[in-house]
């Protein structure tokens, strides 16, 4: 598992360990103790999901990321396999498709 820590406390973490791309693949921890648990379904569009589960699937995991998440305050980035990415600002997340970068 992978984790991120921001300036304002908030704890990232990325895919528990074994299952890759399901149910938790982004969880954030407020640091009042707030907690918002995301899976790929939630964060991509359909047209997107459907893309990455026939191209980047394979038996145990979905590997929807491309490269290690970051940190750009206010925002955490998370780069798709598609080109695009997530932002995630304060438990709020946002699809930028590539054609749209």
């Amino acid at each position: 598992m992978e984790a991120c820590i921001s300036d304002e406390a908030e704890v990232y973490t990325f895919d528990d360990w074994g299952r890759m791309g399901f149910e938790h693949v982004f969880v954030w921890y407020a640091a009042n103790g707030k907690k918002k648990e995301y899976s790929l379904a939630r964060l991509l569009p359909a047209k997107q999901l459907s893309e990455i589960e026939a191209k980047h699937r394979s038996v145990p995991s979905i590997h929807g990321r491309d490269g290690k998440p970051y940190i750009n305050a206010p925002h955490l980035i998370i780069p798709d396999s598609l080109g695009g990415y997530i932002t995630i600002t304060q438990g709020v997340a946002e699809y930028v498709a590539k054609e749209e970068r």
